[in-house]
């Protein structure tokens, strides 16, 4: 009688091992498909940094190249300003009067 008791307690073991293998392969691949998401949402923010930081990067170059003319502006307000300096009344800087 024993020997037909575990006879049946083997198939029972083995289903229900069986069942809490396949309970752990599903939360497995429950898990990889959250990282696959995920991932997949974390390469979309960083092609959006990316192109945020190309954008930037053309704002700093043309900052940069309005910064580099500002040298050869002011040399002009200069000539300007020493050209109508010379015996006027109300001084001039690139012909706007400087009123006091």
């Amino acid at each position: 009688m024993d020997d037909h008791m575990n006879q049946q307690q083997r198939p029972t073991t083995s289903r229900a091992a069986k069942l809490e293998l396949r309970r752990e392969k599903l939360s497995e691949l429950e898990g990889l498909n959250q990282i696959k998401d995920q991932s997949a949402q974390l390469g979309q923010h960083f092609g959006a940094l990316a192109n945020h930081i190309q954008i930037i990067s053309e704002g700093c170059q043309s900052v940069g190249t309005v910064v580099s003319n500002w040298d050869y502006a002011f040399r002009t307000m200069g000539v300007m300003n020493a050209e109508g300096n010379e015996g006027a009344s109300n001084p001039t800087i690139v012909n706007l009067p400087i009123v006091p």
